[in-house]
């Protein structure tokens, strides 16, 4: 089975086994709803759980597993990553990308210069935003076209409009 990263549980919350996650997904409603089955990865291997309820609350997720309703249960899954089925993701409209599709582009300027790469894609709240690691500093290019040029997949490139300013 292949899989696509998209959280970490970074604590327990309260005593009722409650996890707080830190959401790498572009969707958490549909990510982490009732009733959806993740892995956890714990010592290498991936263990199936079904989410018996979630919320989110400031951009931060809040899971309870059917069956670890109890803190004792699953304290030993702090800092595990989370994943789902790579075949369960839906299509994206044209020029519509996933994050993970996204990480590890390498970004060239509109000349076809190397810039660096995707390392991150950072949610601001306003528009979301690129984190690209060159070979001597990271920089940030918001996620709008104005911004982005174009992106090929299959070249594994993102093309990006540098303005004065940017680097």
């Amino acid at each position: 089975m292949e899989t696509i990263r998209i959280g970490e549980i970074v604590s327990t919350h309260g005593l009722k086994g409650e996890v707080k996650v830190r959401s790498l997904s572009d969707f958490p409603n549909q990510r982490f709803k009732k009733g959806n089955t993740i892995y956890v990865e714990f010592h290498n291997e991936m263990i199936p759980f079904e989410i018996a309820s979630y919320k989110i609350q400031q951009q931060t997720v809040y899971l309870v597993f059917k069956g670890y309703e109890d803190i004792n249960l699953i304290e030993k899954y702090k800092h595990c990553f989370l994943y789902i089925d790579k075949n369960l993701i839906h299509s994206l409209k044209k020029g519509e990308y996933y994050y993970f599709q996204l990480k590890g582009l390498e970004a060239l300027d509109q000349l076809g210069r190397y810039l660096g790469k995707v390392v991150e894609i950072v949610e601001t709240g306003a528009n979301n935003c690129l984190r690209i690691k060159g070979e001597n500093k990271e920089f940030l290019v918001p996620y709008v076209p104005s911004f982005i040029k174009s992106v090929d997949l299959e070249a594994q490139t993102i093309t990006i409009n540098v303005i004065e300013g940017l680097l």
